[in-house]
């Protein structure tokens, strides 16, 4: 159902030392065409424990620092919005293909459509947006906590932190086709051993 456009990709060594991740933009097939949706990352993680007994997490976080916004009136309009979006996806045994696992974990952009957090048309609500420039950081931590809930208390194992920019030649009325990467920076990863 979600096609993704590749923006960075880096790779990953057990749950206590990540060398990587990737970030994607994805798209939602809603009324016969494809629409841009969100963003997220994806991370490739090398040696994973049975998750069923040794559970853990992948946790996207995106930071905007330029958001590009369509208005009901045409007008395409570039802003300085920060906004931090975050969502966070547990390994599970079908993520995992003999020691190594792969998780994606798409962060929900609908706030970039609130006129109470984009004031970019001004009274109106924008009809799409589109994420310019973000720091995404990826954390992969292990469930240590009791009960139900073993996510509730993390153990984080690694991060990895990129800056990524989209082509100037797609804006929110031409979006970027799937399979469309983003310019990013080489990841700052850090390790917690």
């Amino acid at each position: 159902m979600f096609k993704r456009a590749k923006i960075i990709g880096l790779f990953g060594f057990a749950l206590i030392s990540m060398l990587g991740t990737q970030a994607e933009a994805h798209y939602l097939y809603a009324n016969g065409e494809w629409y841009y949706h969100s963003v997220g990352c994806a991370a490739n993680i090398d040696a994973v424990s049975n998750p069923t007994t040794n559970p853990a997490a992948v946790e996207c976080l995106v930071n905007t620092s330029v958001v590009e916004t369509l208005c009901p009136d045409s007008n395409i309009i570039s802003s300085p919005i920060q906004a931090s979006l975050v969502a966070q996806t547990p390994i599970t045994s079908s993520d995992v293909s003999g020691s190594q696992a792969h998780v994606e974990v798409v962060v929900p952009d609908t706030p970039l459509l609130n006129v109470n957090l984009n004031l970019s048309c001004g009274n109106s609500n924008p009809v799409s947006a589109l994420i310019r420039t973000m720091t995404s950081t990826v954390t992969v931590f292990r469930c240590v906590g009791l009960g139900a809930d073993p996510c509730s208390v993390r153990l984080v194992t690694s991060t990895a932190t990129a800056t990524c920019t989209m082509d100037a030649k797609y804006n929110p009325g031409n979006l970027p086709p799937p399979g469309t990467a983003y310019t990013c920076t080489n990841p700052v990863i850090v390790h917690v051993l």
